[in-house]
């Protein structure tokens, strides 16, 4: 089974947050498609790394 199509991360708030849920809401069919929300806490975000030169934000709230 396949786990990601795509991937986003997010630096958003709070209210963002269940502003982009409750949309997304709206526009998936819940018998067939499933949209998965990760939040990475500070300390685990502090331990992540990354390879490459993509753009590295300090996060309000970090979602992946």
């Amino acid at each position: 089974m396949r786990a990601n199509y795509s991937v986003f991360e997010l630096k958003i708030t709070q209210k963002d947050y269940e502003f982009i849920k409750e949309k997304i809401a709206t526009l998936i069919d819940f018998k067939t498609d499933k949209v998965l929300f990760y939040r990475i806490c500070l300390n685990c975000l502090a331990k992540s790394e990354s390879l490459g030169d993509g753009k590295i934000f300090a996060p309000l709230d970090t979602y992946v």
